[in-house]
């Protein structure tokens, strides 16, 4: 973890149910789940990153508008040379087994010439304890406005 990113947790009100984490654990589960994925994201293996996803999980990426659904499809997203490198994160406990983060991350790609081009975007991640694995169950990247 980079130190000047900004972090922070929350954890909700009494009424959002479930047991909520202390704020010290949102963002150490946070942070490990971001982690996780960036790392798996950065070995260029589509099979690797969709392992991080539920079953069932949801994602609309950057770069294509067609909602991915399953993980065969968030596989089949995944195929790239672009790596990524988070800045801002933030994170909310909702529950005992239920995580959000939003924030920012900076893919980057070589291009052919050598130059390498960057492309920030914004993302927000639902993560949620199935059977006592963190899994993604819905992931939204789009591009930041200019």
């Amino acid at each position: 973890m980079t130190t000047n990113q900004p972090l922070s947790g929350s954890v909700p009100s009494a009424s959002a149910g479930g047991t909520p984490m202390s704020s010290d654990t949102v963002i150490e589960e946070g942070l490990s789940l971001l982690d996780a994925w960036a790392e798996a994201f950065n070995t260029r293996e589509p099979a690797r990153v969709a392992a991080l996803y539920a079953e069932d999980a949801f994602l609309h990426g950057t770069s294509q508008a067609r909602l991915r659904v399953g993980m065969a499809e968030i596989r089949a997203y995944f195929r790239g040379t672009a790596t990524v490198e988070f800045g801002e994160r933030h994170f909310v406990g909702l529950s005992d087994g239920n995580l959000l983060s939003v924030g920012n991350y900076r893919f980057s790609r070589t291009q052919d010439d050598g130059r390498e081009i960057g492309a920030p975007a914004r993302f927000t991640f639902l993560f949620q304890r199935r059977e006592g694995v963190w899994k993604i169950l819905h992931h939204h990247s789009s591009a930041e406005p200019s």
